[in-house]
């Protein structure tokens, strides 16, 4: 996982987690490599949720910008959507 996907997951917990999901986002913030990847392996779901809300959340940023009608950014969601789903998991 690359620093951008690291960083986005880590505020879409931040943002959108309750308690513990902010306290595990402050560890995942102090992590080194290795503990990084002992806690992605430790909580697979909440790393597959949040790394798919921080997507989203930034593909809904991107499209804002964009001026796509509103049809125009739905048909995008939808397929980037299935992409996500399709992605490689932990």
């Amino acid at each position: 996982m690359d620093d951008v996907r690291k960083f986005g997951m880590i505020e879409a917990m931040r943002k959108y987690g309750g308690s513990f999901i902010v306290s595990l986002a402050d560890c995942f913030m102090r992590a080194d490599s290795s503990n990084f990847d002992k806690l992605c392996m430790a909580f697979p779901e909440y790393v597959e949720k949040y790394l798919a809300i921080a997507g989203r959340d930034a593909t809904q940023q991107s499209m804002h910008q964009t001026g796509l009608t509103p049809r125009q950014k739905e048909e995008v969601e939808q397929i980037i959507m299935r992409a996500l789903s399709k992605s490689p998991r932990w």
